[in-house]
């Protein structure tokens, strides 16, 4: 039996996060074992989110807000990023590493909270100039899910 690479995993979760309806139990087992993986490894992809309840420490996610960013593996990938709140003046911009996750997917997660958006832009850490990606994020759509979070109760306030 040949071994699946990490890139057939990840396409997996994919697909049964969008077909729930056909994961079987030995789909099920699959599922688990390579969320898991992925969790124990810190590599935190948005669709490990879809398998609460299936694999053990997803539901640790919900309350996460990612910005994922595709470039070239080999490239060191600078976020540079603001929490906005409400309607106050927007603060400076602070910088982080984005993680490699897998093959050129680039990961940062952040907890925001209603009434925050982030505002952020991408650069190669070489090329700090050349700005590859920008917008804005609020916390994730997903409020009921959010609410059952750690920071449920906060929701509420």
């Amino acid at each position: 039996r040949e071994p699946l690479t990490d890139m057939c995993r990840i396409a997996c979760l994919q697909y049964f996060a969008k077909n729930r309806a056909a994961m079987d139990e030995t789909a099920r087992q699959a599922v688990q074992e390579t969320g898991a993986g992925l969790l124990l490894q810190d590599r935190l992809l948005p669709v490990l989110k879809e398998f609460q309840g299936v694999i053990p420490g997803a539901e640790l996610l919900l309350d996460k807000t990612f910005v994922v960013f595709r470039g070239e593996p080999a490239k060191c990938v600078v976020l540079h990023y603001r929490v906005i709140q409400g309607q106050e003046e927007p603060g400076d911009y602070q910088s982080v590493e984005m993680q490699h996750v897998y093959e050129g997917i680039f990961i940062r997660t952040f907890i925001l909270f209603p009434g925050e958006s982030l505002q952020y832009y991408v650069v190669e850490a070489d090329r700090p100039e050349r700005i590859l990606d920008s917008g804005m994020r609020k916390p994730e759509e997903c409020m009921q899910a959010a609410q059952t979070s750690r920071y449920g109760a906060l929701y509420g306030i």
